[in-house]
């Protein structure tokens, strides 16, 4: 009889430990897995980020590391009820965008998908736009921008992008635009 009680503990206590570890390392898991900043995708070309909601935007603005990924917008997105005094992706702070420099500006892609962006409204100094600087590679397809409104104190303004070297097809924008120049 008191074999059994030794083997029935040592079994259990077996299986507590290896509930221990199995317990931790899905801990682990859950700890160390990739945070989801957008509504999905892993910001490659194959799985791009998820743009679905002004969320998802106010996220990638204040994320000036992923400006070389890959974006895909999966629905319309309305701004209105949101004001901007800079671009809203990639705005350049200076006057003048440095050519040589990709610091700062957005390199990556951003696919539309036959989406708008609309209600867009932004009072600020130089470089405004949607994508504040697009630089070679960056580019910009398939988007539509609706109701924009846009006033600037300097130069450089546009309803799309403010500053482009990089590729734009496919887009169109319409509301209004005022600056001192380009």
């Amino acid at each position: 009889m008191k074999a059994r009680i030794v083997c029935r503990r040592k079994l259990v206590s077996g299986l507590c430990r290896t509930a221990k570890v199995v317990f931790g390392v899905v801990l682990l898991g859950l700890v160390s897995a990739p945070c989801w900043a957008y509504s999905g995708g892993l910001g490659t070309m194959q799985a791009p980020y998820v743009l679905a909601s002004p969320e998802d935007l106010l996220r990638l603005s204040m994320s000036e590391g992923d400006y070389d990924k890959h974006f895909v917008l999966m629905a319309d997105i309305d701004l209105a009820g949101y004001s901007f005094d800079r671009a809203v992706i990639a705005p350049e702070e200076g006057p003048m965008a440095n050519p040589f420099e990709n610091e700062g500006k957005f390199v990556g892609t951003i696919n539309g998908n036959g989406h708008v962006v609309s209600n867009l409204t932004i009072t600020g100094g130089n470089h405004l736009g949607f994508v504040g600087v697009l630089k070679f590679p960056g580019q910009i397809f398939g988007l539509g921008i609706l109701d924009a409104n846009l006033t600037g104190t300097g130069r450089n303004i546009g309803m799309l992008v403010g500053c482009s070297e990089g590729v734009i097809r496919q887009c169109f924008a319409l509301g209004s635009v005022t600056g001192d120049s380009e």
